[in-house]
């Protein structure tokens, strides 16, 4: 069936919203030096976790560049252990805002810096990042009949904090942020660190991924910059369609009375 003038007319303005709106998020894209990725994965030892969560950044060169989350288990005859790690690689890859922690009174290990929203590179680190770093760990076990249990790294579980990191040649790095929840409990168990044993106390580690930024102008970022408004789908072409004449007329009203 023909489209009557009226509906050709309707559609060739709803295609001019349209493409209006995606030329307008074109730009705004074209404009900010900020690449943003949400992730939402959650690497640890419950049944429904992953066992690693790799996230993606620029080639230089042709090198990749490594990046992501791990878990690791290990045990020996009186303890087991369980943690969670950051790993990147030697330039190009991506290098952590680290400090040294320690684990037992003869030895220490990198960890990753947890910081609020707003930090900067170099407000929380003073040397060019280390390729890996613990976020967390736990140790438990029995020795000569006694039960013991401690944890390392980020000892506290948290909500929504970030690690930063830089990648690239290291002589003209590029900065970034990933946001993280951690849940952990310094607490005995189970009988087994294997992931295959689960995590029936959800004792963690557990480690979400939310999401993570860098600024391709080598500017150091501030943790948690460069996150898109919620609504910014609302505002592209392909929503003036979905929505219609009459739906985006709605919209703007609502917009207004907000």
């Amino acid at each position: 069936m023909p489209l009557k003038a009226s509906q050709l007319k309707k559609l060739a303005s709803l295609s001019a919203i349209g493409a209006g709106a995606v030329a307008l998020t074109a730009d705004k894209a074209e404009a900010s030096s900020i690449q943003y990725t949400p992730v939402h994965q959650t690497v640890g030892f419950a049944a429904a976790d992953l066992p690693v969560v790799p996230l993606n950044l620029p080639s230089f060169s042709g090198s990749r560049v490594s990046f992501g989350f791990v878990r690791a288990s290990g045990t020996n005859s009186y303890s087991f252990g369980r943690a969670i790690l950051g790993v990147g690689g030697s330039a190009p890859g991506a290098r952590f805002a680290t400090r040294i922690a320690p684990v037992i009174s003869s030895s220490s290990v990198p960890v990753i810096k947890i910081v609020p929203a707003g930090k900067t590179w170099f407000q929380v680190s003073s040397s060019s990042g280390r390729p890996f770093g613990f976020v967390a760990a736990r140790l438990w076990g029995s020795y000569s009949g006694k039960t013991f249990h401690s944890a390392f790294g980020n000892t506290n579980s948290f909500t929504n904090q970030y690690a930063l990191f830089q990648f690239g040649p290291a002589f003209a790095p590029l900065y970034g942020w990933v946001e993280l929840s951690l849940s952990i409990t310094d607490a005995y168990g189970p009988i087994c660190a294997s992931p295959s044993c689960g995590d029936p106390n959800g004792y963690g580690p557990e480690l979400n991924v939310i999401g993570y930024a860098y600024d391709t102008s080598g500017a150091p970022i501030a943790a948690g910059a460069g996150v898109p408004e919620p609504d910014t789908f609302v505002a592209t072409g392909l929503a003036a369609l979905a929505l219609g004449a009459a739906g985006m007329r709605r919209w703007r009203k609502s917009k207004k009375a907000a």
